[in-house]
């Protein structure tokens, strides 16, 4: 269950960095976003979930209780420190803080990219305008075919 709640806020917060790579460096994502990396992620990821999540092996055990094998925790300590390690800050505030952080970082670099090509698709209207282009062709046909002269 624990290995289940950590995989999938870490394949999110993957698929988040993938996605500010993405915004960041848009020339570079096909390079640096492979499927074999994407892979490796996923792979990397689920094993050291499982080895996380793994802790209730070394703090849970079995005593005989009225003649009958009962679970009980072996060392209260650790496995609340464990607890609160894996559940709380695995799962909730490291995922949480890196995701608002890419997320900042990319709506970032999407509202400067809008600024820029607004700007610059306002001063690309103003400067190159088209109204130029009949008088240009006109001045080129009176160039190239003189007036006729009359005999």
């Amino acid at each position: 269950m624990f290995s289940c709640k950590l995989l999938s806020a870490w394949i999110t917060v993957s698929i988040t960095v993938e996605r500010l790579i993405a915004v960041v460096q848009p020339l570079k994502v096909a390079t640096l976003s492979t499927t074999r990396r994407a892979r490796l992620v996923i792979i990397s990821l689920t094993f050291i979930c499982l080895a996380l999540a793994a802790f209730p092996l070394w703090t849970v055990g079995s005593e005989q209780f009225d003649g009958l094998p009962t679970c009980i925790t072996l060392k209260q300590t650790s496995y609340t420190s464990w607890l609160i390690a894996v559940v709380l800050v695995m799962t909730l505030v490291l995922p949480c803080s890196i995701l608002v952080v890419c997320t900042v970082i990319i709506v970032f670099f999407l509202s400067r990219s809008q600024h820029f090509r607004t700007h610059v698709s306002l001063r690309h209207k103003n400067t190159h305008s088209l109204g130029y282009l009949p008088t240009v062709g006109l001045a080129i046909t009176r160039v190239n075919y003189p007036p006729a002269t009359t005999t």
